[in-house]
């Protein structure tokens, strides 16, 4: 009994779990009568999967996509808030890694025999949804900052956690967080994150918006680790990570400053990288309430005591015995660049939204079913309006 895996997720740093996990295998033992392979999925070792599968017709082999089992298993993420006590946490909830063992089964005098377990492969998946052309140019591989937001950051004093994500390849460790800032160009501070109790962990997320950093603790700070990180003294400011295979991914934020109509209501979304991003919707929106009534019909007849009809000008014949509603909000950004028009697509599509407003978290979903590019060189001044809907049904008394 032989099986030989010609192509392996292994093969990719990391694998994206919505998109194809392919896996190639050979065997010597397909001409056996009854053949099958055996392919089983192992999660913290305990076996969540197995299936039984007939060779391709042409060349005997296994052919499979594992990734919808994958994706069952890492469907979520962690959308994280305010980084006041921990400026950089555990992500790992949306990167797992897996085994694959596969074997095979056929008839042995008659008994449909199995023989599992022949051969192994061991890969990292993550949350990730790549778009078709990125897939193919990718190689499915993306072991950098989880997100393509363009390197710009609005100085704000609004309360809010702008946040970035990182997934880190098999083997892999992270070594430091850093944060430097710049004035024309010209380094001003270099600010060291220990990475503290978080441990070696497969993802992370760490504080990248100006006012999460500026709620970073002091203490948690080593360098120069007077507060605020981030003033007017600066321009520009670039956060750094390492891992312990010796790649530095930064990212760039220049600063700019706008006109606000209000405190912003922010909005965390899962991207399709798999990480975490946010906006600001600075501009003034517009709210209300879409409600849902069911009434019926009912007897004003009312009987007292003594069995005597009686009415009332308050009697009601018409009733409403179920009423629920959604909050509804209309967001309005400021005006955007042409890279931030493309990027904002992701948000649009996502299927995971948190709102921030007032201090609080609620969960959302996106109404809008289209979206327009805007250019500069077309539409030269634009902005981005969202239509969301709370995601919780508040229910009213019966009548």
């Amino acid at each position: 009994m032989a099986i030989t895996i010609e192509t392996a997720a292994s093969a990719s740093a990391v694998n994206p779990a919505y998109n194809e996990i392919i896996y190639v295998c050979s065997s010597t033992n397909v001409a056996q009568p009854g053949f099958k392979y055996l392919v089983d999925i192992y999660l913290d070792g305990v076996k969540v999967s197995r299936r039984r599968v007939s060779a391709e017709p042409i060349n005997n082999k296994l052919i499979v996509d594992v990734s919808s089992i994958i994706e069952n298993f890492i469907n979520s993420h962690d959308l994280v808030y305010p980084f006041s006590t921990n400026p950089i946490i555990s992500a790992e909830d949306s990167c797992k890694d897996f085994v694959v063992k596969f074997g095979e089964e056929y008839l042995v005098a008659t008994v449909r025999t199995q023989f599992p377990d022949l051969v192994t492969d061991t890969f990292r998946a993550y949350n990730c949804a790549y778009n078709y052309t990125e897939w193919v140019n990718s190689s499915g591989t993306n072991t950098g900052v989880l997100t393509d937001k363009p390197a710009i950051a609005y100085k704000s004093g609004y309360y809010g956690a702008g946040h970035s994500s990182i997934v880190l390849a098999s083997g892999a460790t992270l070594t430091s967080y850093t944060i430097q800032t710049y004035l024309a160009g010209v380094l001003q501070d270099t600010y060291v994150i220990p990475l503290g109790a978080v441990g070696a962990k497969t993802a992370y997320n760490f504080a990248t918006g100006f006012d999460s950093i500026n709620l970073i603790n002091s203490v948690l700070i080593t360098g120069a680790p007077t507060q605020p990180i981030l003033t007017t003294a600066i321009d520009r400011y670039d956060i750094a990570i390492t891992t312990s295979v010796g790649t530095t991914l930064p990212i760039i934020h220049n600063l700019v400053d706008r006109c606000e109509e209000q405190e912003s209501d922010r909005l965390h979304f899962l991207n399709r990288f798999g990480g975490a991003d946010t906006f600001d919707f600075t501009l003034l929106g517009t709210s209300s309430v879409q409600m849902e009534k069911k009434t019926m019909r009912r007897s004003v007849n009312r009987l007292t005591s003594a069995g005597a009809a009686t009415a009332s000008t308050e009697d009601r014949g018409l009733t409403t015995y179920n009423s629920t509603f959604n909050r509804v909000d209309k967001l309005s950004s400021n005006w955007i660049t042409e890279e931030e028009s493309n990027w904002l697509v992701d948000l649009l599509a996502s299927p995971k939204v948190i709102l921030e407003r007032d201090g609080l978290f609620v969960s959302v979903v996106i109404e809008d079913t289209s979206y327009d590019f805007k250019t500069e060189q077309k539409d030269q001044l634009f902005k981005i309006d969202v239509n969301i809907k709370h995601s919780i049904k508040e229910n009213r008394q019966r009548g």
